[in-house]
């Protein structure tokens, strides 16, 4: 077991502890599903995220700052991705237009 996490819901991860935890804190990924953009909200630090696919290739990748960052989505296909946020926390997306 390398993660835990405790949740309210499927779209708030909190409290997650690893063993190679690179990242402290709660964040937030809304809306789920998305169309033109998500927001991935209370970031307490700098970190990176990855947009990736089924196939599990990167989509969208960049870095996110202290506060609210919103990501384009307006021109990824329908379907389901995994948001990964400072490499480890995996939160499930789908995108439809």
């Amino acid at each position: 077991l390398d993660d835990v996490c405790v949740s309210r819901d499927s779209l708030f991860a909190e409290n997650w502890t690893s063993i190679n935890a690179r990242y402290e804190g709660s964040f937030k990924v809304f809306p789920n599903p998305a169309s033109q953009f998500i927001i991935i909200e209370n970031i307490h630090s700098w970190t990176e995220f990855m947009v990736v696919d089924l196939l599990g290739q990167t989509i969208a990748h960049g870095e996110l700052n202290v506060g609210r960052n919103q990501i384009d989505t307006s021109e990824f296909p329908n379907g389901a991705y995994s948001i990964v946020v400072a490499n480890y926390k995996v939160i499930p997306m789908i995108i439809y237009h």
